[in-house]
């Protein structure tokens, strides 16, 4: 008798329900990982203060949860659905527009509204899915449906750092075509750096410690801006399962 018995992917809605959590997996342990990151890479945060800072995605899930079942009944399964990757994109969209000036304030709606799509996501497509199963087939449906959704998360941890890292390699050149000294808006802040270092360490010396104060803002605006790339992916993986999901 097999441990898992694949059978059940012979059934078509549960198959497609079965590709869209392993999406939500992506989505949902993929930011869990990135805005952490994020927080403490650039703009100081410790760990417990970055963790403070996604209690909102909590709250948003914790709202969403009874809403959604009770919906459940009364809504098709795949409007619901889509109605959680759309509020998934929108928050994703949201986060692609921040700056290292915030403060977490401005974070706490598109946290919540990525928590709160989450629970849209998970109990509609469990319902959906595994109700579409035989009964005797339920309880291996769902040890396959929690392991999809478990190696979602992993693909999409490992995928939106290996992302954040290549994409920042690819913005520091591009940025760094800018630092020449034909590039006026360089020269200028170049110049106004080096005559405030050089108060303390002199002409040569606060020379040489603008240009290392201006290599270090280009790596964190690299950096920025890789964080971005990550989070423009989430909202157009999001778009693309509701098409998934409008195709079913």
């Amino acid at each position: 008798k097999p441990f898992i018995n694949f059978h059940v992917l012979k059934n078509y809605n549960f198959t497609m329900g079965m590709v869209l959590m392993f999406f939500t997996g992506i989505t949902l342990y993929g930011m869990t990982a990135i805005v952490p990151l994020f927080l403490q890479a650039l703009m100081g945060y410790t760990a417990l203060q970055s963790g403070l800072a996604m209690v909102p995605r909590g709250f948003g899930a914790l709202v969403a949860m009874p809403l959604a079942g009770r919906l459940t009944n009364k809504v098709q399964g795949r409007y619901l659905v889509a109605f959680g990757f759309l509020v998934f994109a929108i928050s994703s969209f949201a986060m692609s527009r921040i700056t290292t000036d915030i403060s977490p304030s401005i974070l706490f709606w598109p946290l919540f509204l990525s928590g709160f799509s989450v629970g849209f996501m998970i109990v509609p497509l469990n319902t959906q899915s595994l109700g579409s199963l035989k009964p005797e087939e339920i309880g291996n449906g769902s040890g396959i449906f929690n392991l999809m959704r478990n190696v979602g998360g992993s693909v999409g941890i490992s995928l939106v750092t290996t992302i954040a890292q290549r994409a920042a390699q690819r913005h520091q050149v591009f940025l760094a075509g800018h630092m020449t000294p034909y590039d006026p808006a360089y020269l200028s802040q170049l110049h106004a750096t080096s005559s405030a270092y050089a108060m303390d360490s002199g002409v040569y010396g606060g020379h040489q410690q603008a240009l290392g104060a201006l290599y270090n803002t280009l790596l964190s605006q690299a950096s920025l801006l890789a964080y971005l790339d990550d989070f423009i992916l989430f909202a157009l993986g999001c778009i693309a399962c509701i098409e998934i999901g409008r195709a079913s």
